[in-house]
């Protein structure tokens, strides 16, 4: 589960730092959840489906934030710049882990249903 965890949470937290300043300094409203959480989606999915475990899904998510983090170590950087998007992607995945376990468990059940 670790190295699916640490790859895919650890590219999350890449894309996060590279383009999410990008997106939010074009100022079109509505952009940036289009395209951030899409993207933080495929990337918990990818950590999910590596593992199989759903757990993995807000454990790559504490790695982005981690990551995200670090741009509290940048000269000029206010706090909140680093705080709020880490917060969101803890939040996203809470929600997304949620999602998973709750509709995951009875999809398979009816997959294995239909399988019969």
């Amino acid at each position: 589960m670790w190295p699916a965890v640490l790859l895919w949470g650890g590219l999350w937290g890449v894309w996060e730092a590279a383009a999410g300043p990008f997106v939010h300094a074009l100022k079109v409203p509505g952009l940036p959840g289009t395209v951030m959480f899409p993207a933080a989606l495929f990337f918990m999915s990818r950590a999910y489906e590596r593992s199989g475990r759903s757990e993995s899904i807000f454990l790559a998510a504490c790695v982005a934030a981690g990551l995200k983090l670090v741009d509290l170590f940048l000269p000029g950087q206010l706090a909140q710049a680093a705080l709020r998007p880490a917060l969101a992607i803890l939040l996203e995945a809470l929600a997304v882990t949620g999602f998973q376990a709750f509709f995951g468990r009875s999809a398979r059940a009816l997959a294995r249903h239909h399988e019969r």
